[in-house]
């Protein structure tokens, strides 16, 4: 049995590895004063795969520091916090939005002007890195980062 079944096995196609994913959709970051030292980035995180993906961190060349923050009222007052960490579903996303929770970038190297672009890259606890580039913009736009996502359901996790 032994001298069948190993040569079955090898003639068996290699199966493709399903590694997780992440897609920055419609993402922008608003232009800020010159000597700001903070700045807010928008958009969404899609999963388009078909198994889990989760979100581990943040990081650009532009700036010293990048966080995913979410936006809370605790006891009628409004609280900003950071997240560690996002896990998607296949098929979730989370929207980033002014008033709700949104990239943090810290410490820009340079000052950003409007139409500026600026990489971002998100590491996912798989060890798939992921970069976009996101426009410097008063508002969203589909850009670079890519579009909308068309019917995939969207959910809302922290």
């Amino acid at each position: 049995m032994r001298r069948l079944l190993l040569p079955v096995l090898l003639a068996l196609p290699a199966l493709p590895a399903v590694a997780c994913e992440l897609k920055l959709e419609d993402a922008w970051i608003r232009p800020a004063p010159p000597t700001a030292k903070v700045v807010a980035g928008f958009g969404r995180i899609v999963n388009p795969g078909t198994v889990d993906a989760e979100l581990a961190s943040l990081a650009s060349p532009a700036f010293g520091r990048v966080e995913l923050h979410e936006m809370k009222t605790v006891d009628g007052v409004m609280q900003m916090r950071r997240i560690d960490r996002v896990k998607l579903g296949p098929g979730e996303s989370i929207e980033l939005a002014p008033g709700g929770n949104h990239f943090m970038l810290f410490d820009p190297v340079a000052p950003l002007a409007e139409g500026d672009t600026v990489e971002l890259t998100m590491t996912l606890a798989c060890d798939t890195e992921i970069t976009a580039s996101l426009p410097v913009a008063k508002g969203p736009m589909a850009g670079p980062a890519g579009t909308h996502g068309g019917d995939a359901p969207h959910r809302h996790h922290l």
